[in-house]
């Protein structure tokens, strides 16, 4: 935030002092330029703060969940919701400041905007992606903190969910990120739901010579 500032006021002043040097014909382009950074100055700096508040305000909910011991699975993915909702109307407020895409900005901004960016997402795999994250918030087949399986190389503890993926720390420590529209089509394990028993199938071999009765009896001992 400070950078930009420092940014926006340098640029504010080269605008300003140039105002100061160019012939009366060229001081209307310059006063218009720098109305223009100023607003997209402002526009920039609200974006940010209410963005980082917002989180912040998500940060401090779900820290109280989870001392609470309460799941903050749908608190952690509205968090990125929020956060692309705000940056993407920001930058849309920033465009209706240069005219040759103030058209594009409203229109983004408008009901067809938002139509014509869902048809355009759906060619592609984000929306599949951001689908998926919706299913998995919805149905819960897994939550944050929950143990998983979802191929034999991508086990672990699931530690966030977004709105492209889904991230697990594996038994290496290493982090895992798997798209959300994979995950949703795997036929996954949940360790942590229903009965934490399982029941393991153990061969254990024995020669052709052995007394097969007695090593029977002696495995009914060791159960």
């Amino acid at each position: 935030m400070k950078r930009i500032l420092n940014t926006l006021w340098i640029i504010l002043v080269v605008i300003a002092l140039s105002y100061l040097f160019v012939e009366n014909d060229n001081k209307g382009v310059i006063i218009d330029n720098f109305k223009t950074v100023l607003y997209i100055g402002i526009v920039i700096s609200i974006t940010i703060i209410v963005a980082t508040s917002a989180s912040l305000w998500f940060k401090i909910d779900i820290q109280k969940k989870i001392e609470s011991e309460h799941d903050p699975t749908s608190f952690k993915f509205l968090r990125y919701v929020v956060l692309v909702v705000i940056y993407f109307t920001g930058i849309m407020l920033c465009l209706l400041a240069f005219p040759s895409l103030k058209g594009v900005a409203q229109t983004a901004l408008g009901r067809a905007g938002v139509m014509a960016l869902i048809a355009g997402l759906a060619a592609q795999e984000a929306l599949s992606n951001i689908i998926g994250g919706l299913f998995i918030i919805a149905f819960k087949p897994f939550k944050i903190g929950e143990r998983i399986k979802v191929t034999d190389t991508m086990i672990g503890t699931v530690v966030d969910i977004t709105l492209r993926h889904t991230v697990i720390r594996n038994y290496e420590n290493k982090m895992i990120v798997i798209p959300n529209a994979i995950i949703n089509k795997e036929k996954l394990i949940n360790y942590d739901i229903g009965e934490l028993k399982t029941c393991e199938r153990i061969e254990i071999g024995i020669s052709y010579d052995s007394d097969i009765d007695l090593a029977k009896k002696n495995h009914a001992r060791g159960m």
